[in-house]
């Protein structure tokens, strides 16, 4: 990024840098089949064995005077005669054959397969180089952009293209022969691949915009027009879609004495890995505008391999992509590895930043710009601040999870869970004494045995098979009951009405459920979430815990117990 930054600076001295941001550029990939002219040099032994018989030798002579065996000689016979070059039956070399002892080259039509490549944008075609493929554009996180032109249409790709191509395939790769093209047979498309480049918004001295795109540092002019063109037509070119729910929820309330830079910096800079910095202290909020990526992670792990420290707080209330999702797992695992890197995490959004040796620092404030487009109304713009005192709190120890008392050991989970499986029965019988509907499957408690086996959540997927698990034996069988007494809705109706206790125990198990089944919640859902990791987990994501999965586990299975108790201890009361 650097390296197009300062090259934008170069190029355009009086404009302000407003966002640098990555994109992938689509090239069609294709394969054109033609036929072409070859002119090209026979093998060894058939070029021998062609001179010889143009001065007069017969197989014999030939055989001896080369010391081949002379049915390697006999196949040569039968080649060139295959070739046009010698008359077996008069014995003597044809026209062909004497033609290509005064060029050493002979002519033979081929079918060839060129692979190139079509500029989605300019329709320029070049031969095929390797680029970026889909699938590898989804796992580097690449923001790729939609084609101008129709990859189906192959009117573009006319001879003289394809001649030049054909010339420039020869030469690269050393052949020995000369080809022209006769006529292109067909076009095949391929998968569509990716350059990767960058899109440079700057503003003017007079407050104009400017887009221009930099292939590392150097500046690629006919894409200026393209963009604009791209634009018009609806393509997106800035895809942060959570910069507004930043924005919305940012924490202003940082005591920071700050004074304005104008030079820009990157929090995420690897080269402060470069120094010897006792301490780095990052807080990344989880959005697009900051992607961590696996080159990132490598420095962060040399660094700490110097036994130097580094601190990372996360904030955010959501992951943004499972790119950065999966990035961020990457670290929590590297934590475990290395004492000297400590990790935590909040729900609630603060401004990037770092800080060197808790003494000074930068912090990006950053916002959106509002550009002069109409499908791209707006990008993110970023707005840096050097810190020249840091407060002290910043680097108070999270007590997250405080003293959370949690289920540690298999015989205390499968207590609780054999509590729970029994009293579930017994209110099932009391709901249907008083309501005439109960809340199991036919009086049983589905996947019981399941249940025996339970194991603790000491990870990730463990939580996830525990929830979904429980959830299906509970939440889902529910449903299931008041669609069997064709009751519309019963759970969120009937069944909240009646027992809200239970009702708000299990929501806490479905929404975490869904927290693990779900890449992306929807807001109402996310909601609830929230306010259930504030209170189970004081705002922190569990993975960022030590014990954050069992705390949450042991919070679910508790909460529910006692729903069931107090349900029931309320029906008995009616019932008698």
């Amino acid at each position: 990024m650097k390296l197009v930054r300062d090259a934008a600076k170069s190029d355009y001295p009086d404009y302000k840098i407003i966002n640098i941001t990555t994109a992938g550029f689509p090239l069609f990939k294709k394969s054109v089949v033609c036929l072409a002219t070859l002119q090209k040099g026979l093998p060894v032994v058939m070029d021998f064995t062609l001179k010889l018989l143009n001065l007069g030798l017969n197989k014999n002579q030939i055989s001896k005077l080369l010391s081949i065996d002379e049915v390697l000689i006999n196949n040569a016979f039968y080649d060139l005669e295959r070739n046009n070059m010698y008359d077996a039956k008069l014995n003597k070399l044809t026209d062909d054959g004497r033609k290509y002892i005064s060029t050493n080259k002979y002519e033979s039509l081929q079918r060839v397969e060129l692979p190139i490549i079509v500029d989605g944008y300019s329709g320029y075609i070049s031969k095929s180089r390797n680029h970026i493929s889909n699938r590898s554009a989804k796992s580097l996180n690449l923001n790729t952009l939609e084609p101008i032109l129709d990859k189906h249409n192959n009117n573009s790709i006319q001879g003289r293209y394809i001649k030049q191509i054909l010339k420039e395939y020869i030469t690269e790769n050393n052949l020995d022969y000369e080809g022209e093209l006769v006529e292109i047979v067909k076009v095949i498309n391929k998968e569509t691949e990716y350059i990767k480049m960058y899109i440079v918004v700057m503003e003017s001295p007079d407050g104009r915009c400017k887009l221009v795109v930099y292939d590392k540092n150097t500046k690629i002019d006919y894409l200026e027009s393209q963009l604009y063109s791209a634009e018009e037509i609806g393509i997106k070119f800035f895809a942060d879609k959570t910069i507004d729910l930043f924005l919305n929820n940012i924490n202003e309330n940082e005591n920071f004495d700050l004074s304005e830079e104008e030079e820009i910096h990157d929090i995420l800079d690897s080269n402060f890995f470069n120094n010897d910095y006792n301490q780095i202290y990052f807080d990344i909020p989880m959005i697009e505008a900051y992607k961590i990526n696996d080159e990132w992670i490598k420095d962060l792990e040399r660094y700490l391999k110097r036994r130097l420290n580094v601190k990372i707080r996360f904030n955010g209330s959501k992951y943004p992509t499972t790119y950065i999702k999966n990035r961020v797992f990457d670290i929590i695992m590297l934590s475990q590895k290395y004492k000297n890197l400590e990790l935590e995490h909040s729900i609630n959004y603060e401004y990037a930043k770092v800080i060197f040796d808790k003494n000074s620092g930068y912090i990006d404030k950053i916002s959106k710009y509002n550009l002069p487009l109409i499908n791209n109304s707006s990008c993110i713009t970023h707005k840096f601040f050097k810190v020249n005192n840091v407060p002290s709190e910043l680097f108070k120890q999270s007590n997250a999870s405080g003293n959370v008392k949690f289920i540690s050991s298999t015989t205390e989970l499968k207590q609780i869970t054999k509590n729970i499986i029994e009293s579930a029965k017994s209110l099932d019988i009391e709901m249907e004494n008083y309501y005439g509907i109960g809340w199991l499957d036919n009086g049983e408690f589905l996947n019981e045995h399941n249940f025996a086996n339970l194991k603790l959540a000491s990870n990730n997927k463990n939580f996830s098979d525990f929830t979904r698990n429980l959830n299906a034996s509970m939440v889902e069988v529910i449903e299931r009951v008041g669609t069997n007494n064709q009751i519309n809705k019963y759970y969120y109706n009937e069944f909240q009405t009646n027992y809200p206790d239970l009702f708000y125990a299990l929501d806490r198990l479905k929404v975490y459920r869904n927290s693990m089944q779900h890449n992306d919640l929807n807001s109402h859902t996310l909601e609830k979430y929230l306010k259930y990791i504030e209170t189970d987990l004081g705002g922190s994501f569990p993975e960022f815990l030590p014990n954050g999965y069992l705390i949450l586990q042991s919070v679910i299975l508790n909460d529910i117990y006692s729903a069931i108790k107090k349900t029931s201890e309320a029906l008995r009361k009616v019932l008698l």
